[in-house]
């Protein structure tokens, strides 16, 4: 697939008040990284970890952990009801409120999204680091990728495996369900976004395992 290059992503840890500064403190004791950065909020922090794919993904899990040890409030077992307003105060990206729903769902926590209100079994930051992850990715997709559609797809797999849309776009190419227009150039989606999206992630893990 593509090559292995440095890049950086935004993580979230809900948090409030000295319990913030406690988990920072932790983590940047013990999370190692090329470079990690971080902005405290009334409510939580962001993360900003730089390196190699590998080492990003060792090091939020790492992260992760550390602040569920250091929490001091547990989650309900109910989840999580929040609205897409609150998200989007926070990602501070537009993002596509199916391919959350989808993404989550994927990944193990049922969620329903009607309206603005949004219902997730996902615990506040893995719901807030989905949204970002998912406005981060819609937001850098290349102006050939044609239609809502294939947007929502190529974002909808990127996330769920946590890789570049580079790497996916690739892999729906190959496959078959993005065909690129000989006359434009540009990449058109010939499945249903869904069922072209459980084939994708699907090959994907393959290959990546």
């Amino acid at each position: 697939m593509g090559r292995r290059r440095s890049r950086s992503r935004e993580f979230y840890i809900s948090c409030s008040g000295n319990e913030c500064w406690d988990i920072l403190d932790s983590l940047l004791d013990n999370v190692k990284a090329n470079s990690i950065q971080y902005r405290v909020t009334g409510n939580g922090i962001w993360i900003k970890i730089s390196g190699l794919s590998p080492e990003i993904k060792e090091a939020w899990i790492k992260a992760r952990r550390i602040a569920s040890s250091s929490k001091s409030l547990t989650r309900s077992r109910r989840g999580v009801r929040t609205t897409l307003e609150a998200l989007l105060s926070k990602t501070r990206l537009t993002f596509p409120s199916q391919v959350l729903e989808e993404v989550l769902a994927m990944q193990g926590y049922p969620t329903t999204i009607s309206g603005s209100e949004v219902r997730s079994t996902a615990d506040p930051d893995t719901l807030v680091n989905a949204a970002a992850r998912i406005a981060e990715i819609f937001h850098s997709l290349p102006p050939s990728l044609r239609g809502s559609a294939a947007r929502k797809m190529i974002t909808a797999a990127s996330a769920i495996l946590d890789i570049e849309p580079e790497e996916t776009i690739e892999e729906a190419e190959r496959l078959g369900v993005l065909v690129r227009d000989p006359d434009t150039g540009a990449l058109i989606l010939v499945k249903e976004w869904k069922t072209a999206l459980r084939m994708l992630v699907k090959s994907l893990r393959g290959r990546l395992t």
